[in-house]
């Protein structure tokens, strides 16, 4: 007959049979390589495909090298912002139009904010040097036609272009830092990227002044168009050059043979078309009315505010 069991040994005999034979010491990921990894998503688009396979086969050397290059397409960004601050009031008063200068900014603010949507999907499905460069076009575009322009019109058009080309450069170039950086250095690396505007804050008013005073506005915007192309190709040489690499290696496959018709589909859902441009749009038509409807005449019972 066995012997009775006392209630403490019997929870005890009970607690073995129901503990694991073989079990983890410690069930939490590695602190240390959770901190250090940004291990995304298993599903990824193009661009971030392309970008990782760029990063693994380019040099610690050639990584420096781009650092350098954008911190260098930053700073004359940086600076062509702060001399175009200092010479709009001279651009507007000579179209005698000072009064528009508030609404133009206004316009290109709203429509450069809600353009990083667009944006943001351009260079996860195309890639970080299709959207580089795209930026960096669309800023010439819009300096070009103020270097040129012969009205106010024509003007703020060529803002808007800039704006939404420069608020685009810098957002790219912050997701290039992040893909080149971990957690762990990489707000060293946005601390040092964000350093020329301690210089430009006052040096591009001197700029500004030199070129108002033995120049014209003019040539100072073409004149930053030329220097930030200089400063732009080596980074997409660069990039090209690792993507072109990459596919040697076997780390990129090989492009689609989809047909054209395929492709228009492909990109019209990738992109969400229908949803970005119902998303941009009611964005600005919020946002615009609350911007400048203490300017109308009549302010929220000005009929284009109500419309």
């Amino acid at each position: 007959m066995a012997a009775p069991t006392s209630p403490a040994q019997a929870q005890g005999d009970f607690e073995k049979q129901i503990q694991p034979e073989n079990h983890a010491t410690n069930d939490f990921p590695d602190e240390e390589k959770e901190h250090d990894s940004d291990g995304g998503s298993e599903v990824k688009q193009d661009g971030v495909k392309r970008v990782e396979a760029i990063t693994k086969v380019w040099s610690p050397g050639m990584m420096w090298a781009v650092f350098i290059f954008l911190y260098l397409v930053n700073f004359v960004d940086t600076l062509l912002q702060a001399v175009h601050s200092s010479l709009v009031p001279y651009v507007t008063s000579s179209f005698s139009q000072h009064g528009l200068l508030a609404i133009t900014s206004v316009f290109g603010s709203i429509i450069a904010g809600v353009s990083k949507l667009a944006i943001a999907k351009i260079i996860d499905i195309r890639g970080r040097n299709e959207g580089f460069l795209l930026m960096v076009l669309i800023i010439l575009i819009g300096m070009i036609m103020k270097a040129c322009c012969k009205n106010v019109e024509t003007y703020a058009a060529g803002h808007t272009f800039y704006w939404v080309g420069h608020v685009g450069l810098s957002y790219i170039i912050d997701v290039v830092l992040s893909d080149m950086t971990t957690l762990r250095n990489r707000m060293i690396m946005f601390g040092l990227y964000m350093s020329p505007r301690l210089a430009s804050t006052f040096g591009g008013p001197k700029i500004a002044e030199l070129f108002f005073k033995y120049s014209t506005y003019r040539w100072a915007f073409g004149s930053f168009c030329i220097i930030l192309v200089f400063f732009s190709i080596p980074v997409s040489a660069i990039f090209m050059y690792h993507e072109t690499k990459a596919k040697k290696l076997g780390y990129l496959p090989e492009k689609s043979q989809r047909s054209i018709w395929d492709s228009i589909k492909y990109y019209f859902v990738e992109f969400d078309v229908v949803g970005m441009i119902l998303t941009i749009a009611g964005f600005s038509l919020i946002l615009t009315p609350l911007n400048i409807a203490t300017r109308a005449p009549n302010g929220w019972k000005t009929d284009y505010i109500i419309a």
